[in-house]
């Protein structure tokens, strides 16, 4: 959603372009689902934003994250999220050379770049093991698949360390939106067959 909003924003680097883009270090189906998610962001706000998509095929090769997140601000991207692991440094750097805006991933990133990097969207893998131990301990636990995200404070994005001020109205947007998944208003598609039907449901209305 910061993408799809700060893309149309007065932010220093952005230009008139309405696209965006977003970099996988492999082409796993957890990490195209973290796809469907960015897109359902960007366009749940921004419906006719174009979401570029690229794959590193690697983990640990930051040079082709580059030159790949480099050919998205070429056609018109001025945020581009990495999901790459390493290879994202690579995406950080590219912003940097062509003066364009990036999103972290994992643990807090913004430090890294920070006149480049807008948030980090945050994975508190330390919250999902306390939320377990403590529902063991608690004696609620039970055997099985586990899903914890904004409602468990597991999932959520951070601007702490980045040095570019975004308009209050897109984060009031983005916190207003928070509640509405945390209390089951808003439920996010999962698959990219699901992307376009939801998109066509759910557009933020003020």
């Amino acid at each position: 959603m910061i993408a799809g909003l700060a893309t149309q924003s007065r932010l220093e680097n952005t230009n008139a372009d309405n696209v965006v883009g977003v970099v996988l270090g492999k082409d796993f189906p957890l990490l195209r689902q973290g796809v469907v998610g960015f897109t359902a962001g960007v366009r749940y706000v921004n419906p006719d934003c174009q979401v570029l998509e690229g794959v590193v095929d690697a983990f640990n090769d930051p040079a082709t994250g580059k030159e790949i997140a480099l050919s998205m601000y070429n056609r018109g991207a001025d945020m581009v999220q990495h999901i790459a692991g390493a290879s994202g440094l690579g995406v950080f750097a590219a912003a940097e050379e062509a003066n364009r805006y990036a999103f972290g991933v994992g643990g807090n990133q913004n430090y890294l770049s920070p006149d480049y990097i807008v948030a980090t969207s945050i994975r508190n893998v330390n919250e999902i093991i306390y939320n377990e131990v403590k529902a063991f301990i608690e004696g609620t636990w039970s055997a099985g698949a586990h899903v914890s995200g904004m409602k468990e404070g597991s999932v959520g994005y951070s601007t702490d360390g980045s040095n570019i001020a975004l308009p209050e109205d897109i984060l009031g947007i983005v916190e207003e939106t928070k509640a509405k998944i945390i209390g089951g208003e808003l439920v996010i598609c999962s698959t990219a067959d699901e992307l376009d039907a939801w998109v066509a449901a759910n557009q933020y209305g003020g």
